[in-house]
């Protein structure tokens, strides 16, 4: 019985030693391989197919980067400057300068204007005692403390004539800059770097008792 059993089992490892066996084992192992690999595969290719579906449901979030910006912070930004009509100087507003000058300094009110980039514009008409005068549309900005001459007026043809590429100068209390400072200091901007957008409060400053008292 012993020997038998040994026989048997000597019959089997010869079996399993044969080579052919071998090499029928090996492409039943390796086709396994395969199979397992495509099935990987297919799984791998099925997954990025469900999450290119859900990215492309997936609406992307868009900010408007001027929404979250405060306006102050916002870049400044100047609007167009329009030419008002020329001005009737019998029209015109005076306002009080200096006493260092016998000049008379006026607004006319019919271009008095506030721009939503807070430039106070207007046309200045300075006359002289002899009667001649000088007319100029203008911008003021409070903020900065600086004016901007558009254009110079002709008295003789009542017509513009556009200065080429305008540039912001600041104010100071010297020479012809003496009402832009006064506008800025005293009438148009109050001492503030705010403004009013009623051209009807900045004319009334003009001829209000207070800040004529202030300039003297």
């Amino acid at each position: 019985m012993a020997v038998a059993i040994a026989r048997t089992r000597r019959d089997r490892m010869r079996r399993m030693a044969n080579p052919k066996r071998i090499r029928t084992m090996m492409r039943n192992v390796s086709r396994l391989g395969s199979r397992l690999k495509r099935s990987s595969l297919a799984v791998l290719i099925a997954l990025l197919g469900l999450c290119a579906v859900a990215l492309a449901q997936v609406k992307p979030e868009v900010h408007n980067d001027d929404e979250n910006i405060p306006d102050a912070e916002k870049p400044w930004q100047e609007s167009a400057a329009n030419l008002p009509p020329y001005p009737d100087l019998n029209a015109t507003r005076s306002f009080y300068v200096s006493p260092a000058t016998t000049l008379d300094f006026a607004i006319d009110p019919a271009s008095l204007s506030v721009g939503k980039d807070e430039v106070i514009r207007y046309t200045l008409v300075i006359k002289s005692s002899s009667g001649a005068a000088n007319v100029s549309f203008e911008g003021l900005r409070c903020s900065t403390e600086e004016y901007k001459v558009y254009a110079y007026g002709y008295v003789r043809n009542k017509k513009w004539s556009p200065v080429k590429n305008p540039q912001w100068k600041p104010v100071t209390e010297v020479g012809a800059n003496r009402p832009h400072a006064a506008l800025i200091g005293e009438y148009f901007c109050a001492q503030s770097t705010r403004v009013s957008d009623d051209p009807k409060v900045l004319l009334k400053r003009l001829s209000d008792t207070q800040f004529q008292l202030r300039r003297r």
